[in-house]
């Protein structure tokens, strides 16, 4: 049924009026997703957190000169800086645990540095933990419902994720009172030994009793589907690989998680690169499998490797070094 509240129409919004920014004193910009204003025009609800942009600036103000090289590492960069604070509201109110391992879970967060690399143990843990916060937020919300993904109401995937970062704002926030059934610490302590104890069981059950493979690149790997490999049983060849790969939403080296798919790298950048305004030559880039889109042409894969390393490939520009690296030449 039509509502008040039904979109009718774009309103438009001058391009003076956007929020911007030129030639600015610290002689740099960035941007990660990241919403860049807190006031109008209103553009979108949708934004990723400010974490990964927060790492970036912190990482360039490290830096006497930036170079290529420089940039590269700060493409493989996988701390989070959400991290301590998400660690600190699901560890320090947790009393009523009954795995025999809770205690020793909350000792591995507490010690962690908070880099989701594959081998580490307490990246897995943290990424289910959270999860399992959510989830438990959802059900006493009662907001997990059959018309997700309906008309005008978001997919599931997406209603996932923003549920995964509400219930990470109340927690950290200190507004979890705000969902049914948490009206006291009480409350909060047997919601959050239940997440633990939960976490500790599905961990053992998908990565087995020994906690020391537990690591993040055994549950966080890159899949990516190819629509029609997926649609033809005929076309299965046409499927990439699945890797371990590092990272989550929240850091720089972006290998997005949604609750919805599990602890599954769901997204990542689809491209890197760097130019080097000095030296053109010396920028390079990747992509996560090759430039081919013909499965078996020696382009469509030879990336890859390249990428999940998270190193650049020269980038040729001038002349001379194209003529240098060129394999082909077409002719139009």
């Amino acid at each position: 049924a039509e509502t008040s509240e039904d979109w009718s129409n774009l309103v438009p919004v001058n391009f003076a009026d956007l929020p911007g920014e030129s030639d600015p004193h610290r002689g740099y910009l960035v941007t990660a997703n990241n919403q860049i204003s807190d006031g109008g025009p209103y553009i979108s609800l949708d934004f990723a957190g400010p974490a990964r942009y927060d790492r970036i600036v912190q990482l360039i103000e490290e830096l006497p000169n930036a170079t290529a090289a420089d940039m590269e590492i700060i493409h493989s960069d996988v701390v989070s800086l959400l991290a301590p604070s998400i660690v600190s509201a699901l560890t320090t109110r947790v009393t009523q645990f009954a795995h025999p391992l809770g205690q020793w879970l909350i000792d591995q967060l507490a010690e962690w540095d908070c880099a989701l690399s594959e081998e580490s143990v307490e990246a897995s843990i943290y990424s289910v933990i959270r999860r399992r916060w959510a989830e438990s937020v959802g059900e006493r919300l009662g907001i997990a419902t059959p018309e997700l993904g309906g008309p005008k109401w978001p997919s599931p995937e997406s209603a996932s994720r923003m549920l995964y970062e509400a219930a990470m704002h109340l927690l950290v926030d200190g507004n979890w009172h705000l969902v049914p059934g948490l009206d006291s610490e009480e409350d909060l302590d047997v919601a959050l030994s239940a997440c633990i104890d939960e976490t500790l069981e599905e961990l053992e059950q998908r990565l087995g009793e020994d906690n020391s493979q537990w690591t993040w690149g055994r549950l966080h790997r890159m899949a990516s589907p190819h629509p029609l490999a997926s649609a033809l049983e005929q076309a299965r060849h046409l499927h990439p690989p699945i890797d371990a790969c590092p990272g989550d939403s929240d850091t720089v080296r972006c290998g997005s998680v949604i609750p919805e798919t599990g602890e599954r790298s769901a997204a990542a950048s689809v491209a890197r690169y760097v130019f080097d305004l000095d030296d053109w030559d010396r920028s390079g880039w990747v992509v996560p499998h090759g430039v081919s889109g013909v499965r078996g042409e020696g382009h469509d894969m030879d990336q890859r490797a390249a990428w999940l390393n998270c190193t650049l490939i020269p980038m040729a520009f001038t002349a001379s070094a194209v003529e240098q690296v060129a394999a082909e030449y077409f002719e139009i």
